[in-house]
């Protein structure tokens, strides 16, 4: 079966072992500065050839002058897009239609009989002229038209344009002429209606006047609340029409950010500095982060011991102590490093009593000791010693490697418990799981490791 595996890491560590490579993080970033400044030094020299400089020039105005129709084309879309989009919102915050239910609307509705003192116009079975249909036309256009519109709206107080979506006048021969209003409530909407009855007197005579004697009478009022899915439908286009012009902007803002103006033609004589030192910048800013992520990923993916605290993260092993075996660098600002990661210092002498002790905490029945790990064989005779030194003759402390010398074996058999010793920058992490698993193979414990750094 497929074994998932994972590994944790420290962030911290894997910044400070970028860090720590500082000379040569600066070094590539300082070479690719040189070489991408360089190249656009090059690049930009200027053209000796007068005809390809004329050439050049008209290239470089046709592109300016295609840039500029276009930058001008998309701000003025953007303009216009932001002024419909005000209008829209002003719109649908003052609208009376987009305030109604359309699932439970108040309607109010009169409906009046028109009869002309005109007979129709026949001729054989077909009507030539039928002039209650002009008078019906007329009606329509004089109640419902813009100018009535605008009456209304003085009177009422609110813009024509949102009268205009509540109200209809409508009319045939056979029904008559039907005036409705649409609002939250009957109330509302017969108030409407009055203000629009109130100039019926004035309509009817201007009508009599232009077109001649004709009757009209009220047939009835109704009053009441319904659904209308007609208005619902439209109450959605409106807010669609505002989503759309939003969209709509969104895209022509990206589009303006794509838009850039062409490079200008250095004249002869003169180097473009800024261009020159904006690629150098690229280039050292583009070196370091090529060298930082290449250190994060030997740190991430390398199977090298960094430091005790990654050993015990990675392992699982304990770490009895970590002690530093060389004297601080000469370098001030790995001296800095160091401090502030707060690595060992210098003191073998003072760290080996407090390791051993952790030696004696850790298991106070066993007495023989095998000391191995994956280094050489001077560091491990040299701490096996000093531990011996320290615990006196109570106990034996021996050591070999368990990856390198095969009688290694037999001293893990006569062994009471195993001590690792691993060194950061040359011990890996698999070598200490081997030889714990070598350890635990044959009974033995592992009851941690020392790490030198």
């Amino acid at each position: 079966m497929y074994e998932r595996q994972e590994k944790e890491i420290s962030f911290k560590s894997m910044l400070f072992s970028v860090v720590y490579h500082w000379k040569s993080v600066l070094l590539v970033g300082l070479v690719l500065a040189i070489l991408l400044g360089g190249y656009k030094a090059v690049k930009t020299q200027n053209i000796s050839n007068s005809e390809e400089k004329e050439e050049a020039y008209q290239e470089y105005l046709l592109a300016l002058s295609d840039y500029e129709q276009s930058l001008d084309r998309v701000q003025s879309d953007i303009q216009t897009l932001e002024q419909r989009i005000r209008d829209q919102e002003e719109f649908l915050s003052n609208s009376i239609l987009m305030t109604l239910d359309s699932y439970h609307v108040g309607v109010v509705r009169a409906r009046f009989h028109v009869a002309s003192s005109m007979p129709e116009q026949i001729d054989g079975d077909k009507t030539v002229h039928n002039p209650t249909e002009e008078l019906l036309a007329a009606y329509q256009m004089l109640l419902g038209g813009d100018s009535a519109m605008e009456s209304y709206a003085r009177e009422l107080g609110v813009q024509s344009r949102y009268l205009k979506e509540i109200i209809t006048v409508s009319g045939t021969a056979s029904q008559g002429l039907d005036i409705t209003v649409w609002h939250k409530d009957t109330d509302s909407a017969d108030r409407i209606l009055k203000v629009i009855l109130s100039h019926m007197n004035e309509t009817t005579q201007q009508i009599t006047e232009s077109i001649g004697e004709h009757t009209i009478a009220e047939i009835g009022t109704t009053a009441g609340t319904g659904v209308d899915l007609s208005m619902a439908k439209r109450q959605d286009e409106n807010k669609n029409y505002l989503y759309s012009m939003q969209d709509e902007l969104a895209l022509k803002k990206e589009k303006l950010k794509t838009i850039k103006a062409p490079a200008e033609i250095v004249e002869s004589g003169k180097i473009d500095v800024k261009a020159i030192a904006k690629s150098g910048i690229k280039g050292g800013i583009l070196g370091v982060l090529l060298m930082a992520v290449i250190y994060c990923c030997s740190y991430v993916f390398g199977d090298k011991v960094y430091s005790g605290e990654e050993v015990q993260v990675r392992t699982g092993v304990k770490v009895l102590g970590v002690f530093a075996v060389a004297p601080a660098s000469k370098d001030p600002i790995i001296r800095w490093l160091r401090k502030k990661e707060r690595r060992a210092r210098f003191d073998a002498e003072e760290n080996m009593k407090l390791f051993v002790q952790c030696v004696k905490n850790a298991d106070r029945n066993g007495r023989s000791i095998l000391v191995t790990g994956d280094v050489g064989s001077r560091m491990l005779e040299n701490t096996a010693s000093k531990m011996q030194e320290v615990l006196g003759q109570d106990y034996r402390v021996q050591w070999g490697s368990l990856l390198a010398d095969p009688e290694t074996a037999d001293r893990l058999l006569a062994c009471d418990f195993v001590v690792l010793v691993e060194k950061s920058g040359k011990s890996r992490y698999s070598s200490v799981k081997h030889q714990v698993e070598l350890a635990h193979n044959v009974g033995k414990t592992v009851i941690g490791t020392l790490v030198a750094e």
